[in-house]
């Protein structure tokens, strides 16, 4: 039953003081899943990971924010009431084109790749898609580019060594296997975002 799993925050780095690619390795074609993707959403909602997301708003109260790897913008969506400014940006334009993120500003961009000017968000946050992304490393390095003083980055994930049964990997042979080589070590998150202008994280 995939409603019990539990959802998780990997890892939350505030970055305060002075500052200081590549390509998403999406592993499957969401072009082709683009006009079905919204149906997870109908068989588990991943209400947990939606709490975890309104509790950073609510403790970061941040005006702009963005979403890397937003797909169809549900999570957008779901932070719409309470943010200012959101935007969002995914490797596959027809997730963007077939969901419906409110008034979000959308970007088709690569992870490593992003189209914004240093210092303009104050919060940028993943759910469920930091695995698909090569040089995971870079990707929170741009991320420490683009975050205003102080920032909050959040990386958010279900992790597959956790997770033994589920319909999709009894499915689709090997996909637990590849999920388990992609998903990033326990702790790394932690690790990568361990610079000298971190101020704080949490696994």
């Amino acid at each position: 039953n995939s409603a019990g799993r539990v959802s998780f925050l990997l890892a939350v780095g505030v970055w305060r003081g002075a500052g200081n690619s590549h390509g998403d390795n999406l592993g499957v074609d969401y072009d082709q899943l683009a006009a079905t993707y919204e149906d997870r959403y109908k068989v588990d909602s991943l209400h947990g990971i939606s709490d975890a997301l309104l509790n950073l708003v609510d403790r970061c109260q941040p005006h702009r924010a963005l979403e890397v790897g937003c797909g169809t913008g549900h999570w957008l969506r779901e932070l719409r009431p309470q943010l200012a400014e959101l935007y969002g940006v995914d490797a596959s334009r027809r997730l963007l084109q077939a969901g419906d993120p409110g008034s979000a500003n959308l970007a088709a961009a690569l992870a490593n790749s992003l189209p914004f000017r240093s210092r303009t968000f104050d919060l940028i946050f993943c759910v469920n898609a930091g695995h698909h992304f090569d040089r995971k490393h870079a990707v929170v390095n741009q991320a420490a580019d683009l975050l205003q003083r102080p920032g909050a980055l959040s990386i958010t994930g279900i992790d597959p060594r956790l997770v033994r049964k589920w319909y999709f990997y009894e499915y689709f042979e090997g996909t637990h296997e590849r999920g388990i080589r992609s998903f990033p070590a326990p702790g790394a998150p932690v690790n990568w975002m361990a610079g000298p202008e971190l101020a704080g994280s949490q696994s």
